[in-house]
């Protein structure tokens, strides 16, 4: 990735790590972390429940107060903001997105849940 994109954002830097142990960052680094399907690939693993929490925490502890969570998932307010409620956020902004459609057939089938993203935009509590 550092290559592919080296002239148009020379200072980039790419990770690759655990999502689960990021001990790399310290304690509040950041002021947002953007998720696009890190979650949901984390709720397809053994043992999901306890390996989401584990993630939210960790997206917790590298948040600056005030600082903001932002997943987008396929996954709908009863199954992902129960997992998002073990951290205290200042609040949780709940967005439902269409999805392109990849396809003409696609485009013209009825709508379902499965045409739509979520987008959660959490922030952190300023005395978390």
């Amino acid at each position: 990735m550092e290559e592919k994109y080296r002239e148009t954002f020379p200072r980039m830097v790419f990770r690759k790590m655990d999502a689960l142990n990021m001990n790399d960052f310290q304690d509040e680094m950041f002021n947002v972390v953007i998720d696009k399907g890190t979650l949901d690939t984390v709720m397809c693993s053994d043992n999901f429940v306890i390996n989401a929490r584990k993630m939210i925490s960790e997206v917790h502890r590298v948040l600056v107060p005030g600082g903001k969570y932002i997943c987008v998932t396929y996954g709908d307010p009863e199954h992902r903001k129960k997992h998002f409620e073990t951290k205290t956020w200042e609040k949780i902004l709940t967005e439902k997105v269409n999805k392109p459609a990849t396809s003409t057939k696609e485009s013209k089938e009825p709508p379902t849940d499965r045409n739509f993203h979520y987008v959660y935009i959490l922030t952190k509590k300023k005395n978390a």
